[in-house]
């Protein structure tokens, strides 16, 4: 009682191995703006070296690409499931950070980064995702209840010929509701992947 909770952490334990060894001011000018130091991201998917690797903040994903990718990289999702998917046409201008980079945009990540390839199909990952949330949702509020469902089923329909492109937009309004009226924050991220995919890579959906 009334003491201070230490959290033995790996990220909490790799962080306090570099502040002891090279000091606060070398820690803290890791990074940039906002986003300053170093994470710990199990990095997955399409690439030659998955594991757990600690990164600076701040870095492009052009810059991660270049060294965890398979040289054919086509995409990278940031923060997993939940987070960003980021298509290849934008690696240069996006870092993995929180806000507050000067230039470009900043996607903050919970340490997932998860590697895309040519050979991969978008609209199975998006399935794939889709069945994820649907299973997960506690059922309580019918946003998320009832939206990662008919995501799920109105994607399929599309694919299939059973809906015309344009319903696309009407499931991205979906989600955009799900994401201000879910309860939780399962329900609210699903736009974030959902929005992200269907947007840059909407042929995949349709073909």
């Amino acid at each position: 009682m009334d003491k201070p909770t230490v959290i033995n952490n790996v990220e909490t334990l790799a962080h306090t191995f570099t502040i002891f060894k090279y000091g606060a001011k070398k820690f803290y000018d890791l990074g940039v703006q906002f986003s300053r130091g170093t994470k710990l991201f199990s990095v997955s998917g399409d690439t030659p070296k998955p594991g757990i690797y600690e990164l600076e903040l701040g870095m492009s994903l052009q810059d991660f690409v270049n060294e965890f990718g398979d040289g054919d990289t086509k995409a990278v999702q940031v923060g997993g499931a939940s987070g960003f998917l980021v298509p290849r046409k934008k690696f240069q201008e996006t870092a993995i950070g929180y806000q507050g980079k000067l230039t470009g945009i900043s996607l903050p990540t919970g340490g997932s980064m998860m590697i895309y390839n040519s050979s991969r199909s978008m609209f199975n990952v998006l399935d794939n995702y889709l069945e994820f949330f649907r299973e997960e949702s506690c059922g309580q509020c019918t946003p998320c209840r009832v939206g990662c469902q008919q995501l799920l089923i109105g994607i399929k329909a599309v694919k299939r010929g059973e809906r015309p492109a344009q319903y696309l937009d009407k499931l991205l309004k979906l989600s955009e509701t799900m994401q201000i009226t879910a309860k939780c924050g399962l329900g609210q991220s699903v736009a974030n992947s959902f929005a992200s995919i269907v947007e840059n890579f909407r042929e995949e959906m349709i073909y």
